[in-house]
C-alpha cells in the first residue's frame, strides 16, 4: 500500500474509534468530535481552538450537530 492508503485506512480507524461511542458509527457528535481532537490531535493547538469554536458555536452549518464522513 502507498503511505496515501494507509493514512486513509488509519484516519477512517480513528474516526470509527470514536463514532461508535454512541451508537452511530457513521457520524461524530459534538462530544465524539471533541474528544477525538483533544486525544488525536493534541499538539495542533490551532486545530483545537478552531474545533472549539465550531463546538461553541453550536455547530453553525451543520443542522444536526453531527459530523459526516464518507
Amino acid at each position: 500500500m502507498s503511505q496515501l492508503e494507509n493514512a486513509m485506512g488509519m484516519t477512517i480507524a480513528v474516526f470509527d474509534k470514536y463514532a461508535k461511542t454512541d451508537g452511530n458509527r457513521q457520524t461524530l457528535s459534538k462530544a465524539e468530535l471533541k474528544t477525538l481532537l483533544e486525544k488525536e490531535l493534541p499538539n495542533f493547538l490551532s486545530v483545537r481552538e478552531r474545533a472549539a469554536a465550531f463546538l461553541r458555536s453550536g455547530c453553525e452549518g451543520c443542522p444536526q450537530a453531527q459530523v459526516l464522513v464518507h
